[in-house]
């Protein structure tokens, strides 16, 4: 997965191609892959190499294993990647002259401004009351020097501050900072040049591959590859951000998005929700581009989570992007997700020699498609090996295909959702009781209690509900729900009620109140199974207005 210092060629995209659908007469082979070979005009003649072959790919956990494995066996061999005289991740880039094939580019150098990093819940959990908070680390200035050619209109547009921490950005910008609310710090680029703002503004984000060193990666060229990505991002009215990984450790795998997904994710949805808001981008025109590791950062970690940072998009995997496990998110199974991969671009390409980018996509594609995602498709190029890609061309070609095949946007189903909430909200709610203790065991074999107050309400209207959390406790005597007969739930219950609302405080499922007592933040996965599943079926039994559902919670329930 890792990149190698590389010579680009001028590739083309003469393709064996795979679409994911075509068409009634096709059928199933014993892989997804159904080979058709299709000619792209200006292509290389080439005799097209034979499709995926059968392959048994290593887990990312193997990979890792593997890789620590050869780095010691290549150090005593003097062999091992380079890992001295490292530049630091927040390197001072100075542009160099690029060809003239290159887009033309003028960089503003911005640094945005860090939150402060709030300790997240389980490091709570994990801190004694006696220990002291560690003082938040500051990421080191970067500067930019602007490479301006002479013709290039002066930009006088500065980034304005947005609240989210992130800036408001409508001129190329480089090495930019952001730091999540967990603590992860990391940079990234905006291009935005021949953008039209006065239009819907959608984005790409974009994922490097591995690296050692910084001279390895376009993310440290921002003149280069990336610029030629970013005016085919342009054409379709799209910023493009590629944004730096924020992994520290040179050493082993290098530099990747996909040794600590669960770090990196957080800081990415963080990041792309606060990009997004600030420069007010298409939440339904959101789309990820990776490369090598980077695919595979998309296709393990961003798209089998939930999608709560976009409401459409796309995604471009190139040279990887496999899953041997994880679930895909059921959100994105319209969206377009596209593979691609080189014919030899398979073991012995890439460092660890045992993993094949060819057969992560083989994986990937499978392993989506038969989660039901109808508009994924896979493409064979002839190019040669692992470092012989025409980004710019395959992200022009994606969006282009995207924009061809996508579920309609949000907004498109405006009028089918008020016909759907209509109909609703002419069906009579359930008329209810109030009650206490009643009792839900969720799907997964989760059980816990609730309280109903339900008094006084109007059910020739709709009727809607507020679930309620409560905090934290180590006995029942500290905690409201209790006490639902009495106090201050009867009140919020009342205020509920007035405005024909049920009121529903739920009791959380945990049972073990040493440590940090009841709570319903130590293990959220459990208890978010348990109330989605409650939620769900409490509103559609009761027939509920599903447009007004909300939820309340104090101290540790508001976690």
């Amino acid at each position: 997965m890792a990149l190698r210092p590389r010579t680009v060629k001028a590739g083309s995209l003469a393709a064996i191609a795979v679409p994911s659908v075509l068409g009634s007469t096709l059928v199933a082979p014993a892989s997804a892959f159904a080979p058709v070979v299709q000619d792209i005009p200006g292509a290389a003649t080439q005799a097209p190499k034979s499709l995926f072959t059968s392959t048994v790919q290593p887990t990312l956990s193997q990979v890792a294993v593997q890789i620590r494995q050869q780095a010691e066996q290549a150090k005593q061999t003097q062999q091992a990647p380079a890992t001295t005289a490292v530049q630091p991740i927040q390197k001072t880039y100075t542009a160099q002259a690029t060809q003239q094939t290159t887009p033309s580019a003028t960089f503003q150098s911005a640094q945005a401004a860090q939150p402060s990093a709030q300790p997240t819940l389980a490091q709570v959990a994990q801190t004694p009351a006696a220990t002291q908070a560690p003082a938040a680390t500051q990421a080191p200035a970067a500067t930019q020097s602007a490479a301006t050619p002479a013709a290039q209109p002066a930009q006088t547009a500065q980034a304005t501050q947005a609240a989210s921490g992130v800036a408001a950005t409508r001129t190329n910008q480089t090495f930019l900072s952001y730091t999540s609310p967990a603590g992860t710090t990391s940079q990234y680029h905006v291009y935005a040049e021949g953008v039209d703002f006065s239009k819907p503004v959608g984005v790409v984000f974009y994922f490097d591959g591995d690296y050692w060193r910084n001279d390895q990666s376009k993310v440290y060229d921002p003149s280069g590859e990336l610029a030629q990505m970013a005016a085919s991002a342009a054409a379709q009215n799209m910023l493009f951000v590629p944004v730096i990984s924020p992994d520290a450790n040179r050493y082993d795998a290098g530099v990747t998005w996909w040794e600590d997904m669960e770090r990196n994710g957080e800081f990415f949805r963080s990041f792309a929700s606060s990009f997004i808001a600030a420069n007010g981008v298409d939440s339904s025109n959101v789309w990820t581009m990776g490369y090598s590791g980077g695919a595979e950062f998309i296709t393990y970690e961003l798209n089998t989570k939930p999608q709560t940072w976009r409401n459409g998009g796309g995604s471009i995997m190139i040279a990887g992007g496999g899953l041997d496990e994880g679930t895909p998110s059921d959100a994105l199974k319209s969206q377009p997700m596209f593979w691609y991969a080189n014919s030899n671009d398979g073991s012995g390409e890439t460092y660890p020699q045992t993993w094949s980018a060819r057969g992560a996509v083989e994986g990937g594609y499978n392993a989506y498609r038969n989660a039901g995602y109808t508009n994924a498709s896979a493409t064979v190029l002839n190019g040669s090996g692992h470092f012989d890609y025409n980004f710019s061309q395959i992200l022009s070609n994606s969006l282009t295909k995207g924009k061809a095949t996508a579920a309609p946007k949000v907004e498109q189903k405006t009028e089918q959702k008020k016909s759907e909430q209509k109909q609703q909200n002419t069906q009579r709610a359930r008329t209810m009781s109030s009650a206490t203790y009643q009792s839900y065991t969720s799907p997964a074999g989760t059980t816990s209690q609730y309280h109903v107050y339900a008094n006084n309400l109007d059910y020739s209207k709709p009727v809607g509900v507020v679930f309620y959390f409560d905090g934290d406790y180590w006995q029942r005597d500290e905690s409201k729900v209790y006490t639902p007969d009495e106090g201050m739930l009867a009140a919020m219950g009342k205020i509920a009620n007035a405005r024909n609302m049920v009121f529903v405080p739920v009791i959380s499922p945990d049972t073990n109140a040493s440590g940090d007592g009841i709570t319903w933040w130590e293990d959220m996965n459990t208890n978010g199974e348990f109330f989605r599943s409650f939620a769900k079926s409490f509103v559609s039994e009761n027939n509920l207005d599903a447009s007004q559902v909300w939820t309340m919670g104090y101290s540790g329930g508001a976690e």
